[in-house]
């Protein structure tokens, strides 16, 4: 596939940086160009990607993922690529003609961090960055109570392997915050009042 030519972002695979290219969804080693990730090298479950890394080759391991022992590999989860590269995401969609109905959507915010109520689907779109999505299999239970666990430092709810071991009844750390589904639901209720579309004005990001 043809390299792009435009700055892409980075992420960190077992310390190894890798540009992210949600256009060509794939990602691109920063020291070999020629090594790349596809998608379709990863498993795609519900609402990320998931893939054995190998370190010696700084890539996916090809096959036999069951036998995987050692330092040699390690289990990644990944996000959707347009979560780390809107750029290229977006210029996917505009390539095929379509277009993130967000502008005329409730706007909620959790912790500060405002998010669009897409009811269509069931799921809250940081308004920043519409790839950072809150959907149903985000929920858990805490302290009996059902709701989201939020990192408000990376602005997203962290997998299950991500958070910290909660002891029952001991405050949560200072940047993990938890919503009940009550506090959640009030909020989009609200939202939805409030909000008065604009027929007139068309939906989707500002295309650069």
């Amino acid at each position: 596939m043809k390299q792009p030519s435009r700055e892409l972002p980075t992420i960190e695979l077992s310390g190894a940086k890798f540009f992210v290219d949600a256009y060509g969804q794939q990602l691109i080693d920063t020291q070999k160009k020629d090594n790349v990730i596809s998608i379709w090298n990863m498993l795609f479950v519900e609402d990320h990607f998931e893939l054995l890394y190998d370190k010696a080759i700084r890539n996916v391991k090809a096959s036999n993922w069951t036998e995987a022992k050692g330092e040699r590999y390690e289990y990644i989860w990944l996000r959707p690529l347009g979560f780390y590269d809107n750029q290229g995401a977006i210029m996917g969609l505009q390539e095929a003609g379509r277009s993130l109905p967000t502008d005329s959507l409730p706007r909620v915010e959790l912790a500060g961090i405002p998010f669009h109520w897409h009811e269509q689907n069931g799921e809250l779109w940081q308004v920043d960055n519409p790839w950072n999505r809150i959907g149903k299999g985000d929920y858990t239970v805490h302290e009996k109570d059902w709701g989201i666990y939020f990192d408000t430092d990376r602005k997203v709810v962290p997998y299950p392997h991500e958070l910290p071991v909660i002891k029952p009844c001991e405050p949560l750390p200072p940047h993990l915050h938890f919503f009940t589904w009550v506090e959640v639901s009030n909020k989009i209720q609200q939202a939805k009042t409030i909000s008065v579309p604009d027929p007139s004005r068309k939906s989707g990001p500002k295309l650069k």
